[in-house]
């Protein structure tokens, strides 16, 4: 493009040198008005060429223009292509990890799962011996003995507790969801709790009935645990209000007592897997009350406020 324009340009030039040449050379033999004549057929041949040289320069500066934006957005628009299937490459990647992950995740899961189940059946055995032989020596002794058999069984219950949140917080949770009327459920749960303690006030607050899919026989466990939680916070007692409702296509319930509160440094890590602050706790209690809401789709959170108590918020899909 650049050579037709030199091209032209070189033409035209020509043209203009060559008709003021033959001008000055036979204007000799001119009249004055034949010089006049030719001078002016000079100028306007000089005008008319450098008139056709710009406007040649300026298509062609146009057209360099509209070639330079043409590849210019073919280069923008290849840009966000390439860019695009690079995102989409880095997508596909992490799902990938992501699966992979999951797929780790669930294998030791499973070998925790298989682990506990051993050694639960290992522990229990000898366990299962030394209460029946408590038992069997509890009827043969006096009163004054029988203090220290009754702390052995004691001793021996808890442990079974303990083996038995084991188990249930590493086994894969296996919903099997059936309507349950969440009224009663927390009614019987909550006086199961607190029956024989008349240092707990329980009070079960319901707008109407609340009626959800889920497995009641994990819900009934996690809401057990979590109402021993609000208990062991109020050891000099105290009261445990309980409300329900449905909120947003949701059931939700929230758990408040007068305890002693937690503090902000703990609240971060009460959901965790064994962490306890309590001399005997085991650390699985809370954990497991979490990894059952959130097994039925739903989440719990707490808050509290320093001596004031603290209140747990479960919120269950109810529309499932």
């Amino acid at each position: 493009m650049q050579d037709k324009f030199h091209t032209r340009a070189f033409v035209i030039f020509l043209f203009i040198f060559s008709s003021v040449l033959v001008g000055i050379i036979i204007s000799p033999f001119l009249s004055t008005t034949g010089i006049q004549i030719i001078l002016g057929a000079g100028v306007v041949l000089i005008t008319a060429g450098i008139y056709t040289a710009v406007r040649i320069y300026i298509v062609n500066q146009r057209k360099l223009l509209k070639a330079s934006e043409g590849i210019s957005d073919r280069s923008e628009v290849g840009f966000v292509v390439d860019t695009f299937h690079e995102l989409v490459e880095k997508l596909k990647e992490k799902e990938k990890e992501l699966e992979r992950l999951k797929s780790l995740a669930e294998d030791r899961a499973q070998q925790l799962a298989e682990l506990s189940a051993g050694i639960a059946h290992e522990l229990r055995n000898p366990m299962s011996v030394i209460a029946g032989y408590a038992k069997l020596l509890s009827k043969r002794i006096d009163n004054s003995n029988k203090q220290a058999v009754d702390a052995i069984l004691n001793e021996i219950q808890g442990m079974d507790r303990i083996i038995s949140e084991l188990l249930t917080f590493t086994k894969p949770a296996d919903i099997n969801k059936t309507p349950v009327n969440i009224n009663k459920l927390v009614e019987e749960t909550a006086g199961t709790v607190v029956s024989g303690n008349n240092l707990i006030k329980l009070t079960v607050n319901a707008d109407a009935a609340v009626t959800i899919n889920a497995d009641e026989f994990l819900l009934k466990q996690a809401l057990t645990n979590l109402f021993h939680n609000a208990l062991e916070a109020m050891p000099e007692g105290g009261a445990l209000e309980i409300d329900l409702s449905i909120k947003h296509n949701s059931a939700e319930i929230i758990v408040r007592d007068t305890g002693h509160g937690i503090s902000d440094s703990i609240i971060q890590k009460i959901f965790l897997p064994f962490f306890t602050t309590k001399e005997k706790g085991t650390g699985l209690g809370l954990a497991l009350v979490q990894k059952v809401i959130v097994a039925h789709g739903g989440s719990i959170d707490v808050q509290s406020a320093g001596d004031r108590g603290t209140a747990f918020r479960i919120t269950l899909p109810a529309g499932e």
